[in-house]
Order: structure tokens, then sequence, then C-alpha cells
């Protein structure tokens, strides 16, 4: 283990190593000038097992990376050959990797939450509610009833109805004020492009 350590922090001088000499971290700078952190550590076994090698800096992705943060696609790590392969030429692989194609961070899944309603579905819904309520008593009507109210051209008996529903005459109400906004809106645009027509005429005369 020792010869390989050594070698790696001769060719790494930016590593650091553990109080044991059996972990490695050591810092990957990506393209955009920006680094992330790497582990490299070695059990007892090495250099006759492979090491393993795992991102520290957290919320990363990349293809070469599992869940767990753990390297997975390094091809001289993924072939130690205990005699053969290097640490050295394993952090070289990695570096360069991550520095051609950067780990990104990953995207926080957020819950999926229904915007707030708008002002016309507000009123349309409550303005539905409302409706239904009144349709629920006219039905409990008897038929003599429900002519009587559709003979009536005053509309006064419809009119108690209505009363008994607040909620619905101030939807009809707001319906009714928006209905004049427009309108007056409408106006107001009609006026301008036609003010607008008058001075094009003048400047081309």
């Amino acid at each position: 283990m020792g010869d390989q350590l050594d070698a790696l922090l001769s060719d790494f001088r930016n590593a650091t190593v553990s109080a044991n000499r059996d972990a490695v971290d050591l810092p990957a700078e990506q393209m955009d000038g920006t680094q992330i952190d790497f582990r490299i550590e070695m059990d007892r076994d090495f250099p006759g097992t492979a090491p393993t090698v795992r991102l520290i800096t957290p919320g990363m992705q990349h293809p070469w990376i599992d869940e767990a943060q753990f390297v997975i696609g390094c091809t001289s790590l993924l072939n130690w050959a205990p005699g053969k392969t290097t640490l050295t030429e394993i952090v070289s692989e990695i570096v360069e990797e991550f520095f051609l194609n950067p780990p990104t961070r990953q995207q926080q899944v957020r819950a999926h939450t229904r915007p707030p309603p708008s002002f016309a579905e507000t009123m349309r819904t409550s303005g539905n509610s409302a409706m239904d309520e009144l349709l629920a008593e006219l039905r409990e009507l008897p038929p003599s009833e429900l002519e009587r109210l559709s003979m009536d051209e005053t509309h006064v008996e419809l009119q108690k109805y209505l009363h008994k529903h607040p909620t619905f005459q101030q939807k009809q109400s707001q319906r009714s004020n928006l209905q004049t906004e427009v309108e007056g809106l409408t106006q107001a645009r009609q006026s301008h492009q036609d003010a607008l027509s008058a001075k094009r005429k003048v400047w081309i005369g």
C-alpha cells in the first residue's frame, strides 16, 4: 500500500491522507472553475483488492456515480488488477472524466401542489354551488308552483327564492360589475385606436 499511496501523493499534491493512511481525499476541478471532492478508501487487503471511490460533495449525479455516490463507471477501477493497476491511474481517469463531463447537482423533487384558483375559477365554482342550491330548492316545489313561477311576468315570486340565496345574488352582481368593466375597457381601447388612426392620417397627410 505504501508505495502506491506515496506515488499518488507525489502526483497529486493537493490530496489529503488520513492518519491511518487508509483513505485519501482529493479535489477534482471542473471546467467552470468549481470543484468536487472525492475519497479513495483502501481496506487491509489492498492492493490485493480494489479500493472504493465515492464523492464526498453531496447531492451530485453523473453516469459514473450510483445513488450512494460511489464511483462505479471508472474502467481502471472496474478492471482492477493487483500489481498492475495503480491508485494514480484510477485518480487520473476520474479527474479527467469529471473535468470533461462534470457531475451536476441532483434536482430537488418538489411535491406537486396545485396553484391557487384564479379569480375566474373561484367565481365559477362558488357561482355553481349557489346555483346548485337554488336548483335543488326549486326541484322540491310541486309542478303547479313551478308553473305559477314561470307565468309570473313580474318575477316577484322568483325573487323571494333568490333572496334566500345571497351568495347567488352576490355572484350575479359581481358578474354584472365585471361585464360593465369589460365594456368600459373595450370602449376606451376603441377610443385610443381611433385617436391613433387620426394621428396616422395627419402624419401621412
